[in-house]
């Protein structure tokens, strides 16, 4: 294409909102990253200031404008995508009445899985795609309602990120339906509109959710305040995003059915793209709506991730995270030389509340005293790579389509032996995509809306034409080590994973009923 338009996107994520300019023909010509904090606290506590959001995307806004110079004149739109199942209630005036709730914060499951109320958590799971996990927005919801009345009166909107910047932006509601899925208020096989029925059974009022559109159609435009504030003239479309994971699968070229996508975050989640709605039989999967006609994206992670790096290196290592990448660079060069089984121990490394778990029971089975902390290493990468077989094949029989490949982005990439574990332990090629991929999906999204000038048919073209020339650097599995590694999953790992987390919950549960004595 040689229209020279440019768009923008944005990417309101955990711990940073970034911001990216690119050509149509997918050259970035600008981006600006700021950083915020999260206030996390014993008790499931994870808290954001939603306007630490709007402060670092009007700064990252202000950047990237005056890189552009005169080219700024050429942007066409705005698409954001955003960290999913993280809310904000907002007053009349658009002001948040708490801090958000985010999308790891604890404390707001919703109790569904209790005695006697399967058939309710099966109803939900089929009319919005949404498990009744932690990670959905429903439940921070209703347990704002519980547990905070106040803040419940005060509230007359809902919002994800996404929905608190276009409103900053634009002074409108507005959400799309790939941002509303994982509030959990969606009907997922409608596309376009709000469960009506999901929120009258919980008697949610409809008209304190925003304004449902679909993604990659206009949300609204800067108004002049905003413009004053962000640089971005007054005007320009915003085009209705969609959440991180689905907007980082774009970026690293959005392929249908047989290729699947793994997030190496925080926690790994496993994505695929499907031509159809399909849903998990045991309910475990979430079924996103991906900005794309027709196209569903069954997805589940078991909460392990980089996290489980961050706890080994604090707790265990006792080292900075300055010097983090040259720790795994040498425990990963000392592990290489071990092989699979990492000489008989066992890492289960869940340190986070899983989907369909109770509690999460991470363990190290198998040391004695001549255990080293390279074996270690060597052991929770290994249990990271057979918890990603086990959602990828969740995945997979949740689509029906056999996986050929496994494109992975995130920071995690950067760890050679975790990629190429994850070839061996998946028997599958792995493909190393964009690290930082977000805000480009979203500028994709972007380029993908039929109202402004040059636009791409769709996400699917838009995507080949901007995202790159291909996927970095790929992992063959070796397959003597598949092998091993197979018959380690089948008659060690998913054993031993069933056998401690009935204990361990037990354990909970008393030391619960004790710390009440």
């Amino acid at each position: 294409m040689s229209c020279e338009h440019i768009v923008l996107g944005a990417d309101i994520g955990t711990h940073s909102a970034r911001l990216v300019a690119v050509t149509l023909s997918g050259e970035i010509l600008a981006s600006s990253k700021r950083g915020y904090s999260r206030r996390i606290a014993p008790g499931g506590i994870a808290e954001q200031d939603a306007d630490d959001w709007w402060e670092a995307f009007r700064g990252a806004s202000e950047e990237v404008v005056d890189l552009l110079g005169s080219k700024a004149e050429q942007i066409q739109a705005l698409s954001i995508a955003h960290q999913r199942g993280t809310i904000v209630p907002v007053d009349t005036k658009g002001h948040p009445v708490r801090l958000a709730l985010c999308d790891s914060d604890m404390r707001s499951g919703l109790s569904l899985d209790a005695e006697g109320r399967e058939s309710e958590r099966k109803w939900l799971y089929r009319r919005t795609g949404c498990p009744p996990v932690p990670f959905v927005g429903l439940g921070k919801i209703l347990w704002v309602r519980t547990h905070e009345p106040d803040v419940y009166r005060q509230t007359v909107e809902w919002l994800t990120p996404h929905d608190y910047i276009v409103h900053k932006l634009s002074g409108e509601y507005v959400t799309s339906n790939a941002v509303a899925l994982r509030v959990g208020v969606l009907d997922v096989e409608a596309r376009g509109n709000l469960a009506e029925d999901v929120l009258c059974h919980y008697e949610l009022a409809p008209d304190s959710f925003p304004r449902v559109v679909l993604a990659g159609t206009t949300a609204g435009a800067v108004n002049r305040t905003a413009s004053g504030m962000t640089g971005l003239k007054e005007g320009l479309p915003i085009i209705a995003g969609a959440g991180d994971q689905q907007c980082a699968i774009i970026a690293n070229r959005l392929c249908l059915n047989d290729i699947a996508y793994v997030n190496l975050g925080t926690s790994f989640v496993v994505s695929q793209a499907v031509d159809r709605l399909v849903y998990d039989e045991d309910g475990l999967c979430t079924i996103e709506v991906l900005p794309q006609d027709k196209v569903y994206g069954p997805e589940l992670g078991s909460g392990c991730g980089t996290n489980v790096f961050d706890w080994f290196r604090q707790e265990l290592m006792r080292v900075d995270a300055s010097s983090e990448q040259a720790l795994w660079n040498d425990l990963s060069l000392q592990a290489a030389s071990i092989p699979p089984g990492a000489r008989g121990l066992v890492a289960i490394p869940r340190l986070w509340t899983a989907v369909g778990s109770s509690r999460a029971a991470g363990s190290i089975i198998g040391i004695d005293s001549s255990t080293s902390i390279v074996e270690m290493y060597r052991g929770i990468i290994e249990g990271l790579a057979y918890e990603t077989r086990m959602s990828l094949e969740r995945v997979e029989r949740t689509s029906g389509a056999n996986i050929l490949e496994l494109r992975a982005f995130g920071g995690a990439t950067r760890n050679e032996l975790l990629m190429q574990t994850l070839a061996d332990v998946l028997n599958v090629p792995v493909a190393a995509g964009l690290t930082d991929a977000s805000a480009l999906g979203a500028a994709i999204v972007a380029a993908s809306c039929q109202e402004i000038d040059c636009a791409y048919p769709d996400v699917l073209v838009a995507g080949d034409a901007m995202a790159g020339t291909g996927m970095g650097r790929r992992y063959s599995p070796d397959k003597t080590r598949a092998s091993v590694y197979d018959a380690l999953f089948h008659d060690t790992y998913v054993t031993t994973r069933e056998i401690i987390e009935s204990p361990v919950n037990s354990h909970c549960r008393i030391c619960r009923e004790e710390s009440k004595i």
